[in-house]
C-alpha cells in the first residue's frame, strides 16, 4: 500500500479524473466567469503572441486562446487545466527563448493557479508529484539561463504547495465530514422511522388482540348461546376459536421481538375523546390552546382514534418546543368518511432556543400513512406552523 498510493497518485496526475467522491457538482455561473476571463485574457495575449509570429499571422489568436484556455477549466478540471499549462509552456519554449524567464509572467501566474486548484480539489500525492514536476521544469528550462530566478522559484513554488496543502487538507476534512454528517443523518431518520413504527405495531397489537380475542370467545361460545346449529357448524366455529388463539399466539411472539429492548406502556391507549384532557395539561404548563370541533363526535376505529390522539399530542409538544407562548388552535372535524385534525400555532413572540431537531413529523406521518391517509407539515404566512392530518375511517365500524 505504501508504493501503491504514490503511483496511483502518479496516474492520476498524468491521465487521472478530476471527479472526486464527495464532492458537489460546481454551479455554472463560475464557468461563465471563468469563459469571460479566457476571452478577455487571450486579447491581451495576441498582442505578446503577435510581436513572435508578426501582427497579420493568423497564429496569434488560435495560441492566445490555448495559453488563456486553462482559466476556464480551473473550476471544474484543475488537472487538465495544469496538463494544458505544462503543454503551453513547453509549447512556447523555441519562441520565448535567450529571456530571463523561459515563459512569460501570464504564463507563470496561471501555472500557480492551476497548482492551487490542483491542491484544493485533489489529494495531497498528487499535489507532490504537480510539486516533483514543477520542480525538474524549474531547474531543466531556468537553472541554465538563470540561477538566481531558479532558486527564487523553487523557494516560491515550494511554500506555495506547502501552503497549498495544508489548506486542502482542511477542505478535503471538512467535505469529508458534510459526507458523514449526510450519511448519520440519513441513518438516524431511518433508525426514528423503525423505532416509530415499532411503538405503532406494539399499540395495535393491543387492539388486534382485543379483537381477536373477542372472536375466540364468540366462536368458542356460539354452540352453547345458538340452539339448532348443525353439527359442521359446531366445528367451525371450533376452527374459528382454534385459528383465533393461534393468531394470538403469534401476535405474542412478534410483540415480544418489537418490547425486546424498550418496555411497553402498560396503560390504556388514549383516544380522541380525551383530546379535552391532554388540552387541560398543556393549559396547566402556561400554553394557550383552543380546541375547536365541527362536526358530530362520534365512535370511530380503534387505530384512527389512538393515532388522531398521538398527531396532536405530537403537534402540541412541537408548537411548545419551537414557538413557546404562542398560541395553539386545535381543529377537530368529523366527516363521513374520515377524520380531519388540523394544529396550528401563531408565529412566537422570540426565537426558541437552539437544540436537537427531533423526529415528531416522522412518527405523525408513519401514523397518517398506516391508516392510508395523508400528513402535511409546513410554515404559515404570518411565521407560525401548521400540521395538518386526514384519517379516512370506515363508517360502517364507527362501533369499533
Amino acid at each position: 500500500m505504501v508504493v501503491a498510493t504514490p503511483l496511483i497518485g502518479l496516474v492520476t496526475m498524468l491521465i487521472g479524473s478530476d471527479r472526486v467522491p464527495g464532492q458537489r457538482r460546481p454551479r455554472a455561473w463560475p464557468l461563465l466567469v471563468g469563459a469571460v476571463l479566457t476571452v478577455l485574457f487571450s486579447l491581451l495575449t495576441i498582442n505578446e503572441v503577435r510581436q513572435e509570429f508578426g501582427a497579420s499571422s493568423p497564429l496569434a489568436p488560435v495560441v492566445g486562446l490555448l495559453l488563456a484556455l486553462p482559466i476556464v477549466l480551473l473550476v471544474r478540471w484543475p488537472l487538465l487545466a495544469w496538463r494544458l499549462s505544462v503543454v503551453t509552456i513547453l509549447a512556447m519554449l523555441p519562441i520565448w527563448h535567450g529571456q530571463a524567464w523561459p515563459a512569460q509572467p501570464f504564463q507563470i501566474i496561471l501555472y500557480l493557479a492551476t497548482i492551487v486548484a490542483v491542491g484544493l480539489r485533489h489529494s495531497r500525492v498528487v499535489l507532490g508529484w504537480i510539486w516533483a514536476v514543477t520542480m525538474v521544469l524549474v531547474w531543466l528550462l531556468l537553472y541554465p539561463i538563470n540561477a538566481d530566478n531558479a532558486i527564487a522559484a523553487t523557494v516560491i513554488g515550494t511554500l506555495l504547495v506547502l501552503a497549498v496543502g495544508a489548506i486542502g487538507s482542511l477542505v478535503a476534512a471538512r467535505r469529508q465530514l458534510a459526507v458523514e454528517t449526510r450519511r448519520t443523518e440519513a441513518e438516524q431518520q431511518r433508525s426514528a422511522v423503525l423505532i416509530e413504527r415499532a411503538r405503532i405495531a406494539r399499540e395495535l397489537h393491543d387492539v388486534v388482540a382485543h379483537h381477536m380475542s373477542l372472536i375466540a370467545v364468540q366462536a368458542e361460545t356460539a354452540p352453547y348461546r345458538l340452539t339448532g346449529l348443525p353439527g359442521t357448524a359446531g366445528d367451525e366455529f371450533a376452527s374459528i376459536g382454534t385459528a383465533a388463539r393461534q393468531a394470538l399466539v403469534e401476535m405474542r411472539r412478534m410483540l415480544g421481538v418489537l418490547r425486546a429492548e424498550q418496555p411497553a406502556e402498560r396503560s390504556p391507549q388514549p383516544g380522541l375523546a380525551e383530546l379535552p384532557a391532554l388540552l387541560d395539561q398543556v393549559r396547566r404548563a402556561g400554553a394557550e390552546v383552543d380546541l375547536r370541533t365541527d362536526g358530530t363526535p362520534r365512535p370511530v376505529p380503534v387505530a384512527v382514534d389512538v393515532s388522531g390522539y398521538r398527531i396532536v399530542q405530537e403537534a402540541l409538544s412541537n408548537a411548545r418546543r419551537h414557538a413557546p407562548g404562542a398560541p395553539v388552535t386545535v381543529r377537530l372535524e368529523y366527516r363521513s368518511e374520515a377524520v380531519s385534525i388540523e394544529v396550528v400555532n401563531a408565529a412566537p413572540d422570540s426565537p426558541p432556543a437552539a437544540g436537537e431537531p427531533g423526529h415528531g413529523l416522522v412518527g405523525m406521518r408513519e401514523r397518517a400513512t398506516m391508516l392510508g391517509g395523508t400528513l402535511s407539515a409546513a410554515a404559515t404566512p404570518d411565521g407560525g406552523f401548521r400540521v395538518a392530518a386526514v384519517l379516512p375511517c370506515d363508517p360502517g365500524h364507527g362501533d369499533a
